[in-house]
């Protein structure tokens, strides 16, 4: 017996079950009732076995107070039902610990009268089994979790192909509630018609194989919209390997779709500019050293293709073949110093000579940059230009530019320009040669030049400038400059001014020439030509003085003359070396020896003569209409003798008998450049019938004869008297010594 007692209590210790009884002798009142706890029992309360005295009291204690109500509620239920009592509940021991319990117990009746004398049962501590239920249903519900609300989709399908299982994303996805799915709908009731072939095409794989994987495929949304996905699957199979159901992960690719879709967009856009752009784009990838990527400009700029390069040998051989003129080394050796030392994103620009397939050479210009990812060079990008005619450009500006400043020398002209913005100005070298200063002067250039010009001329060169930009005019003066040692410069200086679109401005260019010789021949030859013309006028005064002792001569004569008609002309040959006096007096007092103020001289002639006639000419007036008009020399003596003949005539012949009348005399210009001479009067007119081209008189003889050297033309009218008019391309006289 004691030793069953012994096995008993062993058992109920490892197995964390005690056990206890209760009297019965009255079940109103517990209280009254004794209790006995076996040696676990008192353990799983808390206490060493005997303790305490275990009453109902000290066991109602220790159940925890949230659980008191229903314990006592189950074991009044069990008396008064005389069922059995079956109960979980917490308990506190006397050290705060708290246990969860289960017990389990039954009455013992008395063989008679029926009634219930005793209450046997167990208690067992199931905290930890209840720790790992607990833990047990938080894992699930995590594994639950994950399962329903996992960033992807997932499902399994019967060998049918119907849903047997499907996870809340994916319902999500294609929105439908899972009773509408499970158990009633196949996956090819959700696949678009290209869906479709996927499936029938994979489905049996899976079957056979076991999996598959990365297969993408559509599905059909409730609303009818299409979603792209990526699936992976494998199958479960019973011991015999027959296929079950599969395990089905799904990946919403709609933004990689998108993507891939714009990176497509991107990357025909990207071909069609690249195929419209003159220069040529490559990629190189930094693993192989090969060409990834050529633009169609490549073959037209040199001539080969991708596959003439790899049929060379590759990249590097087909550099070292075609570049003609360079640093290709270079290149390969900074190349695999990036590899080493990544550099992202450092533009590098490179210069050279490539020989095309045509056997031409160009000037090549290679700008590119390395491509690193997580610090390793990953390729190079760059652009070929072909700069061939740049090169040639910039080589006829270096030559253009080195005659300009060789010209510049020589016409000692240098060129200057000025930022008003920043008030920057920016000399040539002749202006420095001009100027006599030094590149690298000290001080600002604009001090330098106001020092040199000359202090009588500073003001006037800095007003000219002002007025120049403020009236947006371009000017050009010249002034003198001062040099150290005291000699002085001429220079002719030419500049303009421009502005920004409010008017403001903002740069001024020009040029400097230094005219010092020029100055000083012109000075010189201005004074020779002064000298000249004092001795030319003096020349003309003395021929005027000796056509005056001519005229003398000629009137001292006529005083002995008793022939009138010889008389007559006496004073006609008078009149007509006055006429050509009166020219040398004009030339003597005028500015210019060239050109005569002819209207001035004709007005003098008929004054003269008007005068010499004397009492004929009386009743007689003389209306001019002259122009402006100057004519050389050689014209001048024609006309004035052709104006004499013919103003002498009218007063001799057109007013017989002391008729009054009037003499007009004309003179005019054309735009087309002839001059008109025309001499009228109102007087009797020619005898009728009378040719006077064919006349004997000197006079009229003359007059053509003078129209003919001038090349000019005669044309005479009669209407209320007589009408010359002599027309002539006038000759504008030049100076000369």
């Amino acid at each position: 017996m004691r030793r069953t007692e012994t096995h008993l209590a062993a058992a109920q210790r490892i197995a964390h079950v005690g056990s206890w009884e209760a009297e019965l002798r009255n079940p109103d009142d517990f209280s009254q009732n004794s209790l006995w706890w076996s040696d676990e029992t008192f353990r799983i309360f808390g206490y060493e076995p005997g303790a305490v005295q275990v009453t109902h009291e000290l066991f109602g204690n220790a159940i925890a107070p949230e659980d008191r109500a229903r314990v006592w509620a189950e074991v009044q239920t069990a008396l008064r039902e005389h069922k059995r009592y079956d109960v979980e509940h917490r308990i506190l021991r006397p050290d705060g610990a708290g246990r969860i319990v289960h017990e389990h117990a039954e009455f013992v009746c008395d063989s008679v009268t029926g009634r219930p004398t005793r209450f046997i049962g167990t208690v067992q501590d199931i905290t930890e089994r209840k720790q790992a239920e607990e833990l047990l249903k938080e894992s699930s519900r995590v594994i639950q979790d994950l399962y329903d609300n996992a960033p992807c989709g997932y499902h399994s399908l019967d060998k049918e192909g119907v849903f047997i299982r499907i996870n809340d994303t994916e319902l999500k996805w294609i929105g439908y509630e899972r009773e509408e799915v499970v158990g009633k709908m196949k996956l090819t009731d959700l696949l678009t018609p290209a869906g479709l072939q996927v499936y029938e095409r994979t489905f049996p794989v899976l079957k056979e194989r076991g999996w598959v994987s990365d297969i993408e495929t559509e599905l059909i949304r409730k609303g009818g919209t299409v979603l792209p996905v990526l699936l992976n699957s494998t199958a479960i199979q019973d011991d015999k390997g027959n296929f079950v159901a599969s395990r089905t992960t799904l990946f919403n690719i709609t933004d990689r779709k998108r993507i891939e879709a714009a990176l497509r967009e991107s990357e025909e856009k990207f071909q069609r500019i690249a195929a419209h752009i003159e220069d040529a784009i490559y990629s190189v990838d930094a693993r192989t050293h090969e060409f990834r990527y050529l633009s169609p400009a490549f073959e037209k700029m040199f001539g080969y293709t991708l596959e003439d390069i790899q049929n060379m040998g590759g990249r590097v051989v087909f550099l070292s073949r075609v570049i003609y003129k360079g640093r290709f080394d270079e290149q390969k050796r900074r190349f695999e110093q990036l590899k080493l030392q990544p550099a992202d994103r450092v533009a590098i620009r490179d210069e050279e000579w490539w020989r095309c397939k045509d056997g031409t050479l160009k000037c090549i210009e290679d700008r590119w940059m390395p491509v690193c990812e997580e610090g390793h060079l990953m390729s190079t990008d760059g652009v070929l230009s072909d700069v061939t005619e740049r090169k040639r450009v910039e080589e006829a500006l270096r030559t253009s530019e080195a005659r300009l400043i060789e010209a510049q020398r020589i016409g000692h002209i240098g060129s200057w320009e000025a930022d008003l913005v920043t008030s920057k100005l920016i000399w040539t070298d002749e202006i420095y040669r001009i100027f006599e200063v030094d590149h690298g002067v000290p001080g600002a250039l604009y001090e330098v030049f106001r020092k040199a010009v000359h202090p009588e001329d500073r003001e006037m060169v800095q007003q000219t400038f002002d007025d120049s930009v403020n009236n947006k005019i371009p000017y050009d003066i010249t002034h003198r400059l001062l040099m150290p040692d005291g000699r002085v410069k001429h220079v002719r200086e030419r500049a303009e001014t421009f502005y920004d679109s409010q008017g403001r401005p903002i740069r001024s260019a020009g040029t400097v020439q230094d005219i010092t010789e020029q100055k000083r021949a012109e000075d010189a030859i201005r004074a020779s030509l002064k000298e000249k013309t004092v001795l030319l006028k003096e020349v003309h005064h003395r021929v005027k003085n000796n056509l005056q002792i001519v005229i003398s001569l000629l009137n001292l004569h006529a005083v002995r003359i008793k022939n009138p008609e010889a008389l007559d002309a006496m004073q006609e040959t008078a009149n007509r070396v006055r006429s050509m006096a009166l020219l040398h007096e004009t030339l003597y007092l005028s500015q210019s020896l060239a050109r005569v103020n002819f209207a001035h001289y004709i007005e003098d002639v008929c004054s003269h003569l008007f005068r010499s006639y004397g009492p004929k000419a009386a009743h007689i007036k003389l209306e001019p209409h002259l122009e402006n008009v100057a004519i050389d020399l050689d014209q001048t003596v024609s006309c004035g003798l052709i104006v004499n003949e013919l103003v002498s005539n009218a007063l001799k012949h057109a007013f017989p008998g002391g008729r009054p009348g009037k003499i007009a005399v004309e003179l005019q210009a054309t735009p087309e450049g002839h001059v008109v001479l025309k001499v009228a009067d109102d007087g009797v007119g020619l005898p009728p019938g009378q040719d006077i081209r064919q006349t004997s008189t000197l006079g009229h003889q003359l007059v053509f004869m003078l129209a003919e050297k001038l090349h000019g033309t005669v044309d005479v009218g009669q209407n209320q008297g007589t009408v010359f008019r002599i027309a002539f391309q006038a000759k504008y006289g030049e100076e000369r010594l």
